[in-house]
């Protein structure tokens, strides 16, 4: 709403250490998610204006993210975009290096 021109790239900045967070988590336990400095800093990187960056510490959006992250902490064992699904079954771990590829070569088998 402050600067609405970085706000895609702000998005794209944020969702990479949130991704790593989700992964590491699959693998270790009491990841922390990226905290204010992370966030600063993908603003940053994208041009956010100082003057809306300082904003972020105010906690203008506190509730809707605790409520947020709340929801996403409750769900993240269900399905959720992206969702891939082959024949019909859930793949679970899309990310997995051929995992795609080889639940497709299976199917077609």
């Amino acid at each position: 709403q402050h600067a609405p021109e970085q706000w895609l790239d702000f998005h794209a900045a944020l969702f990479a250490p949130y991704s790593d967070a989700v992964q590491l988590a699959k693998t270790e336990e009491n990841v922390p998610a990226p905290g204010l400095p992370e966030i600063e800093a993908a603003a940053a990187s994208v041009g956010v204006p100082a003057e809306v960056i300082a904003r972020f510490a105010e906690g203008e959006f506190r509730e809707w993210t605790e409520a947020t992250t709340r929801d996403f902490v409750r769900l993240r064992d269900q399905p959720a975009t992206p969702e891939i699904q082959v024949n019909g079954e859930l793949l679970a771990d899309w990310t997995a290096e051929n995992a795609l590829r080889d639940a497709i070569a299976a199917a077609a088998e």
